[in-house]
C-alpha cells in the first residue's frame, strides 16, 4: 500500500496512475486482511468486528482484482476505462449477489463456508485478467504501424505482470477448489504460499510504470478500409516520392519519425502512405524504418572502424534510440551482431 505513494505524489497524474493506485489498493488490503482473518488471535475478533460483513473483502477484492487491471491496460494505452460500461456493471451485479447470498444464508459465521462464490468471482478475475493481456498484446502491434521507436510505449512490462497475476489469481481458484473437496492442509500451504508473488509484481508494476513514456499522448493508428481497391498502384509518383525520402534524405534518421510526419513529407493522408508501406512493402511502418536504419548502420559499421566511431554513435546516427532494439533488429535482419558484422567487414578490406 505504501508503494501507491509515488503514484499519487506525482504532480501529473493520469488516469492510468489512479487506476493503478486503485488495484494496488486492492492487493494491499486483501494482504493485510487476510493477516487478520486467518491469524488464530485475530481471527474472532475480526469476524465480530465484520459481521455480517466479514467475507466481504475478499468476494470484493478477488471479484474485482480482474476489471481493476483491465481498466489500469485501458489506462495505460491511454483510452477511457469506462466505469459504467456493460463488463463493469456485469462485474458489480455478480459481487452484489454473492454477497448478498452469503450474508442471507450464513448461519455459521466461523465456518467459511464461502468456496463456491469465491471460485465464481476469482474466475471472473482470471477471464478480465486474460482479456486484459490479449488487449495490451495488440497495443503492441497497433502502435508499431505509427511508431518507429516504441521501446517507451510498449506494455510488455505490464502484460508480464498482468500475467503473473493471472497464474497466482490460477493458483488461487485451485485453493478454493481443494477446500471445497475437503483438502484445507493443501489449500492452506499453497494459499500461504501463493501470498508472496503479488509483493513482488506489484512492486515491479510500480518500478516499471515510472519508466515508460506519457501513453495518453500516444496516437493509436487509423483502422484500413476493408477494400481492395489498388491506390498505391495508381500513384507511383507518390512511391518514388516515399523511396526518395528513405534513400537520399534520410528521414529515417530522426529517432522521433512517425506516421504522420512521413505523410507530411510527401502530403497525403496518414492513412494512405500506411497503406503503400503494407501492400507495397509487404511491412508495418516500425520494420519499414528500422530495416533503412539497419542498412545505414551496417554501412556506417564498414566504412568506420571502432576506433574512429563506436558502435553506440553508430546507431544513433542511424535513427536508434536503443541499443537492444538495435541489436536486436540488426542481427534478425543481417544474421550477425554489430560488432561481428564489423570483424567480418574490415577482414574482407584486408583481404581485398
Amino acid at each position: 500500500m505504501l508503494l501507491i505513494l509515488p503514484l499519487m505524489l506525482k504532480r501529473d497524474r493520469s488516469n492510468a496512475d489512479y487506476t493503478l493506485s486503485g488495484f494496488l489498493l486492492g492487493q494491499g488490503v486483501v494482504a493485510i486482511y487476510t493477516v487478520f482473518y486467518y491469524n488464530k488471535n485475530l481471527n474472532a475478533d475480526t469476524i465480530e468486528f465484520f459481521y455480517p460483513f466479514h467475507f466481504a473483502p475478499f468476494f470484493i477484492i478477488y471479484g474485482t482484482q480482474g476489471i481493476l487491471l483491465y481498466w489500469c491496460s485501458k489506462a495505460m494505452m491511454g483510452e477511457n476505462p469506462n466505469f459504467l460500461s456493460k463488463k463493469s456493471l456485469s462485474v458489480a451485479c455478480v459481487l452484489f449477489l454473492s454477497i448478498a447470498s452469503n450474508i442471507w444464508m450464513d448461519k455459521d459465521p466461523y465456518a467459511k463456508n464461502y468456496g463456491i462464490s469465491l471460485v465464481i468471482l476469482a474466475s471472473m478475475s482470471v477471464y478480465f485478467g486474460i482479456v486484459a493481456i490479449r488487449q495490451m498484446q495488440r497495443f503492441d502491434t497497433q502502435i508499431k504501424a505509427t511508431y518507429s521507436n516504441v521501446d517507451k510505449l510498449k506494455l510488455d512490462w505490464m502484460r508480464y505482470c498482468a500475467t503473473g497475476f493471472v497464474l497466482v489469481w490460477i493458483i488461487g481458484l485451485i485453493c478454493f477448489f481443494c477446500g471445497i473437496l475437503g483438502y484445507s492442509q493443501v489449500a492452506s500451504k499453497l494459499g500461504t504460499v501463493n501470498n508472496i508473488p503479488p509483493l513482488i509484481l506489484v512492486t515491479c508494476m510500480v518500478v516499471f510504470s515510472q519508466s515508460v513514456a506519457n501513453i495518453a499522448e500516444v496516437t493509436l493508428p487509423l483502422e484500413h478500409e476493408n477494400t481492395k481497391d489498388s491506390a498505391w498502384e495508381e500513384s507511383p509518383e507518390i512511391i518514388e516520392q516515399l523511396n526518395n525520402l528513405m534513400l537520399n534524405v534520410k528521414v529515417y534518421q530522426d529517432p522521433d519519425l512517425r506516421l504522420e510526419g512521413l505523410a507530411d513529407s510527401l502530403g497525403v493522408s496518414e492513412r494512405r502512405v500506411s497503406m503503400i508501406i503494407n501492400r507495397h512493402h509487404n511491412k508495418n511502418f516500425y520494420d519499414f524504418v528500422n530495416e533503412y536504419r539497419v542498412m545505414d548502420a551496417a554501412e556506417q559499421l564498414k566504412l568506420h572502424d571502432a576506433k574512429s566511431k563506436t558502435i553506440q554513435r553508430v546507431f544513433e546516427d542511424a535513427g536508434f534510440n536503443s541499443k537492444s532494439t538495435f541489436n536486436t533488429l540488426f542481427k534478425k535482419i543481417t544474421g550477425q551482431t554489430p560488432s561481428d558484422f564489423r570483424k567480418s567487414s574490415n577482414q574482407s578490406v584486408c583481404v581485398n
